[in-house]
């Protein structure tokens, strides 16, 4: 997304934790909105954002063709993964730019572990062809794709940086409702970084284009 163009567009965050894009791209000059689907973050979501709502992700409450781009960072390998991106290309402009971090399971081999894990965290990775295949169904073109596999540990570890700089701001009514997030949270962290689960998954980011 840093060669896009971002200077008065409107675009939309899809996930929770993403206030450094979100501030991102109100810098370059876009106006954004940020849906999450789990409304035990929206108080907390909404101490640090302004535009933060809860939808679900495959059935929004947008018109179509309301956004020039939308960002989506590891929050869309979920279940509803194909309803959510024909959702994605519904409420996109023509020509409209589509950034999605997916995770995907490197093979069918999967070790039931952390087929578990995935399952707890609510998330259902595909493999790479058909991440590929179904966004080609849905209308989307790929522009670009980059494997940012190496840094997965670095961004599960900025994320629990990010609460504890932040602790300070919640109360403990915020904390309870989180509690639930931050467990999971704590989980993944400790699956990738101490139970080597990330030599079955990849993190992908792509750059896709709405098909005209």
């Amino acid at each position: 997304m840093q060669e896009y163009p971002c200077d008065q567009k409107k675009g939309l965050i899809i996930g929770s934790g993403l206030r450094v894009a979100e501030k991102m791209f109100e810098e370059a000059g876009a106006s954004v909105e940020t849906i999450i689907n789990d409304d035990s973050l929206l108080v907390t979501e909404r101490l640090f954002s302004h535009s933060v709502k809860y939808m679900d992700y495959f059935a929004t409450d947008f018109p179509e063709a309301s956004f020039d781009f939308i960002y989506a960072q590891a929050s869309i390998s979920l279940p509803e993964r194909n309803k959510i991106i024909k959702e994605c290309l519904r409420i996109l402009k023509p020509d409209g730019v589509f950034c999605a971090g997916e995770i995907i399971k490197r093979d069918n081999k999967t070790p039931q572990s952390v087929i578990d894990i995935w399952e707890k965290s609510g998330i259902a990775p595909p493999t790479l062809d058909v991440v590929l295949r179904t966004y080609a169904a849905a209308g989307f073109t790929v522009a670009n794709s980059v494997d940012l596999t190496p840094t997965v540990v670095k961004v599960y570890r900025m994320y629990a940086g990010i609460f504890e700089d932040e602790k300070s701001l919640l109360t403990d009514e915020d904390i309870h409702y989180m509690r639930k997030d931050l467990k999971r949270l704590r989980h993944e962290v400790n699956l990738f970084i101490k139970m080597g689960a990330k030599k079955h998954m990849l993190y992908s980011a792509f750059l896709l284009r709405k098909s005209n």
